[in-house]
């Protein structure tokens, strides 16, 4: 241990070789699984802190503190030291900088710290305006740089597929959904509508991101009817689609059902990701919340895809979620209560 030490005394040397070998040597106790990840707690988590010294650091300095970094921000008490504003500021600088880059490795680091509930205030972060994007907010660059900056768009070092994890962290919070859901003045686009669109991605991290976004979203029922917006979000066809296959389906079966749902190809694959499928029957649940709801899903032939889906999958988590969705769609409905009151109110019961 004391030549543990005497090596985290070496990571703010004014020598950037001996930063750079101290780094170096240090960067295996970083996993957290590692018997010698006190080092880090050690003098009041300094060793932490120097870390933090070193993101802006030399390029190859900094490098090596990014992998740090994203290893030990695993650990809730060490994600304490990083969340503080001035540090975020930097890694989400760092992440908007179309020529950065270690863009992708702050991607994943902001992903650890948005474990943390402090990590809200970042709606209120600037970042510097960049020629992608009309907006300086930090969360309105993050999503353009998530939207144009998949498969390198934006930066040839970053495709930003950790973003959708971070945006599901965001989700949690009132005003995390909030912001999901309503049009946004800086392009007037809703930014849940520049999500849904990733559900059928080719990177699994991206697809399981983006299908958490959508289910946080939906156990709030305010949201239900704009998600379900034909004319709008129109977030059915991205749930279903995953989750439909190649079967035939009688003419009955798909009269009504989205077009780009019917007459699906023979070699038509479903989602092979088990975590994501059963994410996206769990957002199907959270969405016949609500009468209106529900009607829609058997308007839109919900039921066909997901008894298919029941008959084709053999995990036994997916299929009792999928008969616990089709009894929701199946039940009788009470009928409308009219109250005749003076004003004539008509009173929905869900």
């Amino acid at each position: 241990m004391s030549e543990l030490k005497e090596l985290v005394g070496f990571l703010h040397d004014e020598n950037p070789q001996v930063r750079m070998l101290a780094l170096q040597h240090l960067l295996p106790f970083t996993m957290r699984t590692n018997p010698h990840f006190d080092i880090f707690r050690e003098d009041d988590y300094r060793p932490v802190k120097q870390l933090k010294a070193l993101l802006v650091d030399k390029p190859q300095i900094a490098s090596q503190a990014a992998t740090a970094l994203v290893n030990v921000s695993q650990n809730h008490e060490v994600r304490r030291y990083l969340i503080d504003a001035e540090f975020v500021q930097t890694v989400l600088g760092i992440i908007t900088n179309p020529e950065h880059g270690l863009a992708d490795l702050c991607c994943m680091l902001l992903c650890n710290l948005t474990k943390e509930d402090d990590i809200v205030n970042m709606f209120d972060m600037k970042v510097p305006l960049r020629e992608y994007s009309l907006s300086s907010n930090a969360i309105d660059q993050l999503m353009d740089c998530f939207v144009k900056g998949s498969n390198h768009g934006i930066n040839q070092y970053a495709n930003y597929d950790f973003l959708a994890n971070v945006f599901a962290d965001l989700t949690r919070f009132e005003r995390g959904r909030k912001y999901f859901t309503e049009a946004q003045a800086y392009d007037d686009v809703i930014p849940i509508s520049k999500v849904v669109v990733f559900t059928d991605h080719a990177s699994v991290l991206r697809r399981t991101g983006v299908a958490a976004t959508i289910k946080n979203v939906c156990f709030d029922t305010t949201f239900h009817a704009s998600l379900m917006d034909e004319d709008g979000i129109n977030v059915l066809p991205y749930l279903l689609l995953p989750l439909a296959g190649p079967e035939e389906l009688s003419d009955e079966d798909m009269d009504g059902m989205f077009d780009e749902l019917q007459l699906l190809p023979d070699d038509k694959k479903r989602e092979p990701d088990l975590f994501v499928m059963k994410t996206h029957v769990e957002s199907l649940i959270l969405l016949t919340a609500t009468r209106e709801g529900r009607e829609h899903m058997r308007l839109r032939k919900v039921y066909p895809i997901i008894r298919e889906l029941h008959l084709a999958v053999e995990d036994e988590d997916i299929r009792a979620l999928c008969d616990q969705l089709v009894q929701m769609l199946v039940r009788d409905e009470e009928p409308v209560v009219v109250e005749e009151d003076e004003d004539d109110v008509l009173v929905e019961i869900d």
